[in-house]
């Protein structure tokens, strides 16, 4: 049996799967979110117990023979290199407080031409402007702190080793995509070193043995895995896309990904390592896709369940009258802007929060259709598409319809948790039938309506493209 854990921006979940790849049991916890001086974070010392709450759930538990970790990307944490001390909470992915800093090394000339390096447009969600937010606050010793991620962590505190796979290692913006290894220079320059972050492992490579005194009372010797950035995970768990396909996770984070010959820094997308050796992975996200969901239905369906949202939203006119920009967080790439606001655009007195709903849906969709073009992905080639927002047909049409493009979902549950299994399983060379299986069957199918695609076009050609000026950064109140 393997036990997959993903520790996600809304839940953390774990799963119990077979050798021959069965989801046997599944649990989630809420993402344990905590505030500490007026920013949400993760309390760092109550991590062994929240693993061990959430692993219980599974009980009781059978033989397991690996433990598979995946999870939010940037988020992660400072540790005393001497002994692995928290000397700060753990600050999930949309952390802002490393924005001041983030923006005083935008001139800084070291920080300059660095997405040829690392293959990402500069954003202050990486683990270096964290690290060094944390450094100043806490006036610490630069050669005497280490920077982990949440996953890391998580390992740590079961093995007592401490390591970093490549593609979560790719989001603290030190590592050098051509040489796979610490940008030694880089952090020289800083006045830090390789040693300022764990030693590299491969992709799903094991950490170490879970030691006797763990915090979730497991046997000891069960080897754990980094299984790696959690949206290449849920990719790896419906089938890795090939060059020219894409991959839809659709979570809390919306991201397109795609597989690729070489990194492109100019486009603004991300780029990083793949598990596939010869490609890179391509990612452009959409910050708040289902966190603009759950956002207004907490303000229109306030103690409604999410039927209610799905079925008046389904009822609405199709295409809306509305038009919806997701940047509840900042707009990523190809407009990469962390000071961007959400806009809703066209209401009037008969406007349903069915409508409202609707266009939510299409706003999402419009963004991802951005991401498509700046990845050059032609409509046309079928894709996958996982995650919480694939129960709303409604949206899932519209997906299919403005990116003129069948939409698929795969018939398997927790697609994260079964590729971290998949991933670690291959990398640890154990239960070689979970890496060899086939691509899981489809469950449903989005066709588009190519005559609705041409009337999506023009939307987005026409108001779309022209309006996203309006939700940039300027403060429109200065003066007031």
């Amino acid at each position: 049996m393997i036990l997959a854990i993903d520790f996600g921006t809304t839940s953390w979940k774990a799963a119990l799967i077979s050798h021959e790849g069965d989801l046997v049991k599944t649990a989630l916890i809420p993402t344990p979110v905590v505030t500490r001086d007026g920013f949400p974070c993760y309390a760092a010392r109550e991590l062994g117990r929240h693993l061990g709450a959430l692993t219980a759930k599974l009980s009781p538990l059978p033989a397991v023979r690996l433990i598979a970790l995946t999870g939010m990307a940037e988020a992660g944490l400072a540790v005393d290199k001497r002994d692995g001390t928290p000397l700060c909470e753990l600050r999930p992915w949309f952390d802002r407080q490393a924005l001041p800093i983030y923006q005083e090394t935008r001139s800084d000339p070291r920080f300059s031409g660095r997405p040829e390096a690392t293959g990402l447009p500069d954003s202050h969600k990486y683990g270096i402007y964290k690290l060094l937010t944390v450094l100043r606050r806490g006036r610490l010793p630069r050669d005497a702190v280490v920077w982990m991620s949440l996953q890391a962590y998580a390992a740590f505190l079961l093995t007592g080793e401490c390591a970093e796979e490549p593609t979560v290692a790719a989001r603290t913006g030190c590592l050098d995509l051509c040489s796979g290894d610490w940008d030694a220079p880089f952090l020289h320059s800083l006045g830090l070193s390789a040693d300022s972050f764990p030693r590299l492992i491969p992709q799903g490579a094991a950490v170490g043995k879970t030691r006797t005194d763990g915090p979730c009372g497991l046997p000891a010797g069960i080897p754990v895995c980094l299984a790696g950035h959690d949206h290449l995970c849920a990719a790896w768990g419906v089938g890795a896309p090939q060059r020219g396909q894409a991959f839809i996770s659709t979570g809390t984070a919306q991201v397109l990904l795609s597989a690729v010959s070489a990194p492109a820094p100019s486009t603004g997308l991300s780029y990083g390592p793949s598990p596939d050796q010869g490609l890179y992975a391509c990612i452009g996200s959409i910050q708040s896709a289902g966190g603009s969901v759950t956002f207004w239905k907490d303000r229109l369906f306030r103690g409604e369940g999410y039927d209610a949202l799905i079925r008046e939203a389904g009822q609405a006119p199709y295409p809306t009258r509305l038009l919806y920009f997701p940047y509840l967080s900042g707009s990523g790439a190809p407009h990469l802007d962390p000071e961007a606001s959400g806009m809703l655009l066209g209401l009037r007195e008969d406007t349903s929060r069915g409508e409202m709903l609707a266009a939510v849906y299409e706003g999402i969709a419009l963004e991802t259709r951005c991401l498509a073009e700046a990845m050059g992905l032609a409509p046309g080639s079928g894709i996958a598409c996982t995650g919480g927002l694939t129960l709303h047909p409604r949206y899932m049409q519209t997906l299919a319809d403005v990116l003129g493009s069948a939409v698929c979902v795969p018939a398997i549950r927790e697609a994260t948790l079964y590729g971290a299994a998949r991933l670690s399983a291959r990398a640890a060379g154990i239960a070689a039938g979970i890496a060899d299986l086939p691509v899981p069957a489809i469950r449903e199918r989005y066709a588009p309506d190519m005559r609705t695609h041409d009337v999506w076009t023009r939307i987005y050609q026409q108001r779309y493209l022209p309006l996203m000026g309006l939700t940039g950064s300027e403060d429109l109140s200065h003066g007031i």
